[in-house]
């Protein structure tokens, strides 16, 4: 009986790193308010550093009288703040710390090799605005000569002189990428390895929020909430942050990032973006722009009503003279009020009168109290519906004084 074929493997999945299993008075509990994880840092801070060559981890703020529990490639040991380690093998080495009060620190990668020249870069995780410097260093620290810096095969800077260190700050994130440096050594020349080198954001790219509809109607008030986040590798920074309306500056600089419109109106519909600024760091990210279009909004129910006096053949006006009267409306643009009613027999404007070659006609117009936009039509003699009280048709022949 022949055997059976073995059972095909799933393919493996690559799986997150284990973290190691603490001890339970090292577990972490619910930490004070505002405390950090604890920073840890090492000297000398670069990478990579050369087999055999002794470096110090401490795990920030140094306490001696504080227990610390050290992580190095998934191994625990337990020992103080301060931690003195000799890499006795090449290759990728990540460090952590705990305190029993505080979450484990951001782990720390170190790279171990036994090269003769290499390219150093910060071994800390490098922020948009830090200062980025990167070294040609030799196993026995000669300094070399004719030194030429690369990034992505291209070059940068070179050759020339002694300078074996290359600066760039503020760093951005386009500086990220596989550096590598040529020279002149003792004996010969040289060329190191390529490093990668990676530039994290300090916070993300500005998202201008909405509260509310981007369509919103003539009256009404608006938020706008500029979000952004910070990076998990550093404590929060602060920001400044301003409002733009096509262009131009509408609010800020701010620490707060929401910004109200109140009462808004037709001039405030536009293309709206907001900025973020980190002034220590020489930061600043814009949002994309955000159209918002204010509605406007029909005046309805206006009613408009005039008292004139009473004569013997009914209610008369007189060219010029003034009455009172009332206008409202329901609507959250038109107020009700009182104004005054003036007649003129030669109106200036032609939108409010009936004028025919060679007669004299009357028309009435409405003072009333200021309104915002949208604003009705100035009553007239043709507007029967904005002028309840008897108004003499177009055409009518006024009497003449002598």
């Amino acid at each position: 009986m022949s055997p059976s074929p073995p059972c095909p493997r799933s393919p493996s999945v690559p799986q997150a790193p284990s973290v190691p299993k603490l001890p339970a008075r090292w577990r972490p509990r619910v930490p004070p308010a505002g405390a950090q994880p604890p920073l840890l840092m090492l000297d000398p801070p670069w990478t990579p550093l050369f087999k055999e060559q002794k470096v110090i981890l401490t795990c920030a703020p140094p306490n001696e009288r504080v227990p610390t529990l050290w992580n190095i490639n998934g191994r625990t040991r337990e020992g103080t703040s301060r931690l003195q380690f000799t890499p006795s093998s090449t290759g990728r080495y990540s460090f952590q710390c705990w305190r029993s009060w505080s979450e484990p620190s951001p782990p720390l990668k170190l790279s171990i090799s036994d090269d003769w020249w290499v390219l150093q870069a910060p071994v800390q995780p490098v922020l948009e605005g830090d200062e980025l410097v990167l070294r040609c260093r030799s196993r026995w620290d000669l300094r070399p000569s004719s030194v030429s810096f690369f990034r992505n095969g291209e070059l940068l800077r070179g050759p020339g002189g002694q300078e074996d260190t290359l600066l760039l700050a503020p760093a951005q994130r386009h500086h990220g990428g596989r550096y590598h440096c040529t020279g002149r050594g003792y004996w010969s020349r040289f060329e190191t390895k390529p490093n990668e080198v990676v530039v994290h954001e300090l916070f993300s790219v500005p998202e201008l929020s909405v509260e509310g509809s981007r369509e919103p109607p003539e009256g009404s008030n608006l938020t706008l909430v500029c979000v952004t986040r910070s990076s998990p590798l550093r404590p929060p920074v602060t920001l400044q942050h301003l409002f733009y309306q096509d262009g131009v500056v509408v609010g800020g600089p701010q620490g707060s990032p929401r910004h109200q419109l109140q009462v808004l109106a037709l001039r405030d519909s536009g293309s709206y973006a907001c900025e973020a600024r980190a002034e220590a760091a020489k930061v600043q990210k814009r949002s994309n722009p955000v159209t918002i279009t204010v509605r406007r909004v029909p005046v309805a129910g206006v009613a408009l009503a005039a008292q004139p006096p009473r004569g013997a053949g009914g209610p008369r006006v007189r060219a010029g003279s003034e009455l009172p009267c009332g206008g409202g409306a329901r609507g959250p643009l038109f107020s009700p009020g009182t104004g005054r009613v003036r007649t003129s027999p030669w109106p200036r404007d032609p939108a409010t009168s009936c004028r025919r070659r060679g007669r004299r006609t009357v028309a009435t117009t409405c003072a009333g109290p200021p309104t915002a936009s949208p604003r009705p039509t100035a009553p007239s003699c043709r507007s029967p519906s904005w002028c309840p009280w008897p108004v003499p048709p177009c055409g009518w022949r006024g009497r003449r004084r002598r």
